[in-house]
């Protein structure tokens, strides 16, 4: 730091209002001048740059500054007011970080140092402080409101990656590059205000397109996977389904909704709504619908389309997350999140709860009187569409699966690649616990959608968006390619987690509704 405002001659000097102290006469300039009153001190020329400090995501770099800042409040306040008869606080070429504030020296006057070491040390400052700056603007550009990923990159960079760099609008970037081009991108909102998505030229966070076609997963079922889920199934289905439905007061005019409870894993209730379309005759075909992660089954005013299209529509509410279904079972401790919740082991392991709950929610609606059981499909978005693959292997006569941008397949492979929750809970899982991989994979490999995909036989509706970085898009497809039964999948080019969102949705009823007529 130089800070370059003087001393003035005396402690008893006074400047007369509108005019600098005497010692500022020599730098005194008309930029300055509407600045200066008998009331304030000005600061000239201090060279406080930590500008690079947020551009870089190290704004812990500013504490040391307001730390003197919040001395220098104190004792160049004392200064102030004895020295130039002003309110405010100042600070002079020669403050240390123990907030001294007094001049050097009353009885000199001018710069305080002299001129050519003043520009020389802020020559210095600028390029020490500015070269970590403009190396991040070879790397992100945001000031035009626009993120430009690699505008500027040298030929002598080709690959490599960058993490934490912070835009325009609270967004960090963390960037992979190879062979000169955007590799692996993820856009994280760290600040308020509004995020909209930026322009961009390559988001892929995974492979291309034919590498997708190509991909395989690595996955390989336990010899005993099988044998694991009918003895889990079985036990669960010694508990009665037990299902209770209680009419819901509602503005809706056209459905009929209901909150229903049913028996899941070890005969816990689990909660859903059951939405109906009123006056419908006969019996109607049923979706059983999962949700989110760390979601819930939402209002009963949400999620109308199913039941306005003809359906009996079955909400679930998972387990232990955000709704109002607890888990009793519980299950030591997890890295935050619920990825890791029983990890140790496939008995304890959470996901052997939610994935027998979903199997039995099939069960439940094919118990509901106005529900033809010949005719259920399960369906979910992302944490809801693996629960929905796990549930059409589980309950092999399903009639269908429709699986948007599923999560839980593919886990070794998500491991690695995933640079976003969930996925990273598990990476940070295994960071602190190192040693404990393999058995932690181990048990995993019992849950794995691949495995799940590889024994279901219902047509099924894939999707998948190609700069997802949530569910890298190759864990999707090393599920939709073990996948046994009949099969599409829609690849959405240029869109993240959301796939194809209501696109989506209307090639899916388009689909339920021609295999529901036959």
């Amino acid at each position: 730091m130089c800070s370059s405002s003087t001393a003035a001659t005396s402690s008893r000097a006074r400047p007369r209002p509108g005019t600098p102290p005497a010692n500022l006469q020599g730098i005194w300039n008309d930029d300055l001048r509407p600045a200066w009153s008998s009331n304030y001190t000005v600061n000239i020329n201090t060279q406080m740059n930590y500008w690079a400090a947020e551009t870089t995501g190290l704004g812990e770099c500013h504490l040391p500054l307001f730390d003197l800042l919040a001395k220098l409040a104190v004792t160049g306040a004392d200064v102030a007011r004895e020295l130039y008869g002003a309110r405010g606080w100042v600070t002079h070429h020669n403050t240390d970080p123990w907030g001294w504030a007094t001049p050097r020296s009353t009885a000199r006057s001018g710069a305080g140092c002299c001129p050519t070491c003043s520009a020389r040390t802020r020559r210095s400052s600028s390029t020490a402080t500015g070269f970590p700056a403009a190396i991040a603007e070879l790397l992100v550009q945001s000031h035009s409101g626009t993120i430009v990923l690699l505008p500027a990159l040298p030929a002598a960079w080709p690959d490599g990656e960058v993490r934490g760099l912070r835009c325009h609008g609270g967004v960090t970037v963390d960037l992979g590059r190879r062979d000169g081009e955007p590799d692996v991108v993820r856009l994280t909102r760290t600040g308020g205000g509004r995020f909209d998505r930026p322009e961009r030229t390559v988001m892929l966070t995974d492979l291309d397109r034919e590498a997708l076609w190509e991909y395989r997963s690595g996955y390989a079922a336990p010899a005993d996977f099988d044998a694991f889920w009918a003895s889990t199934l079985a036990e669960a289905r010694t508990h009665d389904i037990g299902v209770r439905l209680t009419p819901v007061e509602s503005p809706l005019r056209a459905i009929d909704v209901f909150d229903v409870t049913f028996a899941g894993f070890g005969g816990h209730p689990i909660r859903a709504w059951l939405k109906l379309p009123r006056h419908a005759g006969g019996p109607l075909p049923a979706i059983v619908q999962f949700h989110g992660y760390g979601g819930s089954r939402g209002s009963e005013l949400e999620q109308l389309h199913w039941a306005a299209a003809g359906y009996a529509h079955l909400q679930v509410d998972v387990r232990g997350q955000g709704g109002v279904t607890p888990d009793p079972a519980g299950s030591g401790p997890a890295y935050p999140g619920h990825l890791t919740r029983g990890i140790d082991s496939r008995e304890t392991y959470v996901y052997r709860r939610i994935f027998t709950d979903a199997a039995r929610a099939v069960d439940a609606a094919r118990a509901i009187g106005p529900v033809d059981p010949a005719r259920v499909a399960v369906v979910g978005y992302s944490q809801g569409g693996g629960i929905a693959l796990a549930a059409a292997a589980l309950v092999p006569d399903v009639s269908a699966l429709h699986a948007q941008a599923p999560f839980l397949c593919d886990f070794r492979r998500a491991s690695l690649v995933a640079g976003e929750r969930p996925y990273t809970e598990l990476t940070g899982y295994l960071a602190e616990h190192r040693t404990r991989a393999e058995r932690v994979f181990a048990v995993l490999s019992y849950f794995d959608g691949v495995g799940f995909a590889s024994r279901a036989e219902a047509p099924a509706w894939f999707s998948v968006g190609l700069t997802d970085g949530i569910v890298p898009p190759s864990t999707v497809f090393g599920a939709y390619h073990a996948y046994r039964g009949p099969k599409e999948i829609a690849v959405w080019d240029y869109s993240g987690h959301e796939a194809g969102g209501a696109d989506d949705l209307r090639a899916v009823l388009d689909a339920f509704g021609a295999l529901f007529e036959q």
